[in-house]
């Protein structure tokens, strides 16, 4: 009686595997489909066309005004190995009313390839934002000046320099506006900021501040003292 109870049990338990584990694919709980949005990391970077910036140069109170002439903002969706990621990026365009400047803030893409299996459903994406200088007949250059998620950890930009996360600021006052939430990067050698304009010298410390639903309230050079505050905004 007892041996017909245990083969009974056997068949039963045999059958519950079969019927549980027999469908399922080794590699069914690897495939994922994520999506990264910009969220409040958007307030810091992206503005509205027509949007204008006045700075005024520390050293001899010397103004530039930069307008916003072109914005995007757009979902990349890439797949690859069975993996599928929505991907929101974003970029804008300006120009300086002073000396003609082009200056454009954007992500780098294309993003890894994710059929390569380096990127896995729960690896952290750093999306790393750059300032381009440049005018007919001057590139100025190009600087990483905004990485996020905000890390202390140092990451590569692929660059000579580095750029590093420094603080983020409850508040800020420049030229008597108060500014709340100021992010504050760090560039080890920034082209894009010529310190001194007779012997066209750039490059060296350069830290940068944002604010969110403004955008880049003060850029400091770290050695030579010239800082560009920003006085005004629209």
């Amino acid at each position: 009686m007892k041996r017909r109870c245990y083969t009974g049990l056997l068949l039963f338990l045999t059958l519950f595997l079969l019927t549980n584990f027999s469908g399922c694919k080794p590699d069914d709980d690897i495939n994922w489909t994520r999506h990264e949005y910009m969220n409040d990391y958007s307030r810091y970077l992206l503005f509205d066309q027509g949007t204008t910036w006045v700075y005024e140069r520390s050293t001899d109170q010397v103004l530039d005004t930069i307008r916003v002439t072109k914005v995007e903002r757009d979902t990349a969706i890439i797949s690859g190995g069975g993996n599928t990621l929505h991907y929101e990026y974003g970029s804008w365009e300006a120009i300086s009313n002073r000396d003609n400047y082009h200056y454009k803030l954007h992500r780098y893409l294309p993003l890894p390839k994710l059929e390569s299996g380096i990127l896995s459903a729960t690896d952290t994406i750093f999306s790393r934002y750059y300032l381009e200088k440049s005018k007919d007949g001057d590139y100025a250059g190009l600087s990483c000046t905004f990485i996020y998620p905000l890390t202390k950890t140092e990451l590569s930009t692929g660059d000579l320099y580095k750029t590093l996360y420094i603080e983020t600021l409850d508040t800020l006052t420049i030229s008597k506006i108060e500014y709340r939430e100021v992010i504050v990067f760090e560039v080890t050698n920034d082209a894009t900021f010529t310190y001194d304009e007779g012997n066209f010298l750039s490059g060296g410390r350069v830290r940068y501040y944002y604010a969110p639903d403004i955008g880049i309230v003060r850029r400091k050079h770290m050695t030579e003292n010239v800082t560009w505050d920003l006085i005004y905004s629209k």
